[in-house]
């Protein structure tokens, strides 16, 4: 056994960690209202996402949320119906969103059967 900052751990593990480089997150997903994930944060998450949607003058209820790296940035805007959702915009808070617009769609299409988005950021796409 080792001690590190008030904690013990095994001798090889605290070698290991010596030299670890984690690899940084990339990938993005689409989560269901339903999912576990969403609904341990949403009452947080409906709050940072709203004014994102709120405004759009069309259906707006967020009907997936995007789990971009290993963190909440937007939803996907839309209504709910029996059959295929309407999935009328794509919002989100990245900086960068216009870069990853092909990986957030293809997430968006992975969950929806093929079906995207009309609109990403406001704009037709």
């Amino acid at each position: 056994m080792a001690e590190s900052e008030g904690a013990y751990l095994l001798k090889e593990d605290k070698e290991l960690l010596v030299s670890y480089k984690p690899i940084p997150l990339n990938f993005v997903y689409a989560l269901h209202r339903n999912d576990f994930l969403y609904k341990s944060n949403e009452h947080v998450l409906k709050e940072q996402f709203k004014p994102l949607y709120e405004h759009l003058e069309y259906d707006h209820e967020p009907l997936q949320y995007l789990l971009i790296d290993g963190e909440f940035h937007g939803a996907v805007a839309g209504h709910f119906r029996n059959g295929p959702y309407d999935l009328n915009d794509v919002v989100c808070d990245l900086p960068d969103a216009e870069a990853r617009k092909e990986e957030i769609l293809a997430a968006v299409r992975d969950v929806n059967f093929g079906r995207g988005p009309e609109r990403f950021m406001g704009k037709k796409i």
